[in-house]
């Protein structure tokens, strides 16, 4: 990866351009005063933003003009990594921060978004759709009259049962959120863990499963990256070596106890009351019963244990995951013979899988709180294009202090952890590209 590359976190804009929503004009802002451009992505956003901070001496905001509806054109490469570019279309949505920076100069940011998501903020899902769910989120997301993305940007995990659902007037980030809900994949021992995002490399409705399984796209660790040579003394830079060490780190969040038990990642029951039946059902979730039901991110089965202890809590004769009622849920569905009821074939007959939230939905409520709550980390990286979130990376963090075994990895910050959240930050006068990351995971690497 160090061919062609002098420093980390060297980049190359190949293109950036703003094109006028009033004259269609396209501008060159590489011979602008660019200061920062910063690139978000998230798994729990169906957008890609961005903010590009320009220093003006030529006031271009009236020259061009920009309104707020301008398509500013990306592409930049990574020294080494030619073949890996971001390209991205976004619009402007805002201009903000604009102020005098020195006398005959101004600075200002625009407020990117990405086009396919301003879009879906104009349109609605208006119709009947009958299909597997996958195939009807595929069909919004490429209707050029709806969202209108290039399919080849589109990556979809498929699901099982035939569906038939009427949507009036929905824009379809809440159609597609709510599908997500009720998704079961192939495969994936029925995980119901569908996540709708969009990343610099398209949209994607995607189970967290097929995303652990995924290739490894870098690895990390907090130790030095500077390689004694030989055995003397000196010193080398290896790059790839120096791609791999972080340049800060921080633990945002571990273990909420508080937060776990209200939004039911440890217990939780669902009632379901069947309107066509007249009778109901109670189905309940449990961490540490459930803890195995599904794939969890590390490829070593030894390395995926609870969070918690599983022990009695002092005085009692019960688990903390044993109060399912800690956090309840009513839900109605009508079905026969485990097929809709709600919805009939020209000749009456029953012929579609009804809602699917008694088996998807508690343990999708458990796993976000799982991965919001337990055990995240920010870690403050060279840049480059490969990252992305919904990869998983190694992450190794180096002990501090002193150790109560021989390791020098701390094990509790160590191992398989899944890119949930990236910044991409390109200083553009100093040439430096740096990306912030919150790295996820759903199990701790040793048993407690």
């Amino acid at each position: 990866m160090s061919n062609g590359m002098q420093y980390v976190g060297e980049f190359l804009i190949e293109r950036l351009t703003i094109t006028s929503s009033k004259t269609g004009a396209t501008e060159n802002l590489t011979g602008t005063g660019q200061y920062q451009l910063d690139m978000y992505e998230s798994i729990y956003n169906n957008a890609v933003t961005a903010k590009l901070t320009i220093v003006d001496d030529n006031n271009i905001l009236s020259n061009l003009p920009i309104l707020g509806q301008e398509i500013i054109d990306i592409k930049i490469k990574t020294a080494g990594l030619e073949e890996l570019s971001i390209t991205k279309q976004f619009v402007v949505y805002e201009i903000s921060g604009r102020s005098e920076f020195t006398r005959g100069t101004e600075v200002f940011t625009l407020n990117l978004v990405s086009l396919e998501f301003l879009q879906g903020m104009r349109t609605v899902v208006s119709g009947s759709y009958t299909d597997t769910i996958s195939n009807i989120v595929k069909s919004i997301l490429t209707d050029s009259e709806i969202l209108g993305y290039d399919p080849s940007k589109v990556f979809i995990d498929k699901t099982v049962g035939i569906r038939k659902f009427v949507f009036p007037n929905s824009h379809p980030d809440i159609v597609i959120e709510r599908l997500a809900t009720e998704s079961i994949p192939e495969g994936n021992k029925g995980a119901p863990f569908f996540m709708f995002f969009e990343s610099l490399d398209g949209v994607h409705f995607e189970n967290l499963i097929s995303m652990y399984k995924s290739n490894t796209v870098q690895e990390f660790h907090s130790g030095d990256a500077i390689l004694l040579s030989g055995a003397g003394l000196s010193k080398l830079n290896d790059f790839d070596e120096e791609m791999k060490r972080i340049i800060s780190m921080s633990v945002s969040s571990q273990n909420n106890m508080m937060a776990n038990i209200s939004e039911g990642m440890l217990g939780s029951k669902m009632i379901e009351y069947n309107i066509f039946t007249k009778s109901y059902e109670t189905v309940t979730y449990n961490y540490f019963d459930d803890f195995d039901k599904y794939d969890r991110i590390s490829d070593d089965i030894s390395e995926n244990n609870p969070v918690y202890v599983d022990t009695n809590i002092p005085g009692t004769q019960k688990r903390i995951s044993d109060y399912s009622d800690a956090s309840l849920h009513l839900h109605p569905t009508s079905s026969y013979n485990a097929m809709d009821a709600q919805s009939y074939s020209k000749n009456k007959e029953m012929l579609y899988n009804p809602n699917q939230i008694k088996s998807t939905f508690l343990d999708r409520q458990a796993k976000y709180a799982e991965l919001d709550t337990t055990s995240e980390v920010v870690v403050r990286t060279n840049g480059h294009s490969a990252i992305r979130v919904g990869n998983p990376v190694i992450f190794n963090r180096q002990v501090i202090g002193r150790d109560h075994g021989d390791e020098d990895i701390n094990s509790l910050y160590s191992g398989k952890f899944l890119i949930a959240k990236a910044r991409h930050i390109f200083d553009i006068p100093n040439k430096k590209y740096e990306t912030i990351l919150s790295l996820i995971k759903d199990s701790s690497p040793t048993a407690h």
